[in-house]
C-alpha cells in the first residue's frame, strides 16, 4: 500500500496493490481490538490479535501508542494471550489479564503494567476465571453460576468464597 500527499489536496492519495486471497493472507492478517484511551488522553493501549499457524492458535497482546502519533509499541512479548486492558485513574499503570502460556493452570491471571518503566507484576493467583463487568472491573468468578451482588457487581459464585471485584488500580 502506498500512502501520498499532494499539496493541492486535503485528502491524501492511497494506492492498494492486488493480491490473491489465499488461506496464508488471510491469517497473516493482524487485528487491534479493545482500544482504550488513558485517562489523562496520551496514550491508547490496545489488543493485536495474530494467528500462529505454527501453534495451531490465536493470540492477543497488548501494544501502545502515544495519542499525538509515534509508531505503536507492544507491551507484553512471550507466548500469551492479553486481554481486557484497563487504565488506572492516573494514567501510569494499565491492568489487563493474561493467560501465560507456561503457567500453571488454565486460567487468564490479572497483571499490572507500569507504563513507565514498564514493569510488570502479576497481582495474584486466581484459581478461577476472570470476567468483566460494568465500568471495566474484572471479578474473579467460576462458571458455575449463584449470582450474589456485591458492591453493586454481580459476582457468580460455586462453592467457594465469594471475592470483591478487583479495580484496576489493584484496590
Amino acid at each position: 500500500m502506498n500512502i501520498s500527499h499532494n499539496n493541492n489536496q486535503s485528502t491524501p492519495k492511497i494506492s492498494v496493490q492486488r493480491q490473491d486471497i489465499t488461506p496464508e493472507t488471510v491469517f497473516s492478517v493482524r487485528a487491534a481490538s479493545n482500544a482504550v484511551i488513558s485517562p489523562d488522553g496520551t496514550k491508547i493501549a490496545f489488543l493485536v490479535g495474530e494467528w500462529l499457524p505454527e501453534q495451531d492458535k490465536y493470540r492477543n497482546r497488548l501494544w501502545m501508542v502515544d495519542t499525538t502519533g509515534g509508531v505503536p509499541q507492544p507491551m507484553t512479548k512471550g507466548s500469551r494471550k492479553d486481554s481486557a486492558p484497563a487504565w488506572s485513574p492516573d494514567s501510569r499503570t494499565l491492568a489487563f489479564a493474561s493467560k501465560v502460556d507456561s503457567e500453571k493452570g488454565n486460567h487468564p491471571q490479572l497483571y499490572l503494567k507500569d507504563v513507565q518503566t514498564g514493569e510488570e507484576r502479576q497481582v495474584c493467583a486466581l484459581p478461577m476465571e476472570l470476567a468483566m463487568f460494568p465500568g471495566l472491573q474484572m471479578a474473579n468468578t467460576s462458571p458455575f453460576v449463584q449470582s450474589k451482588v456485591i458492591r453493586h457487581h454481580k459476582i457468580r459464585r460455586s462453592n467457594t468464597t465469594v471475592r470483591d471485584a478487583i479495580h484496576a488500580c489493584g484496590r
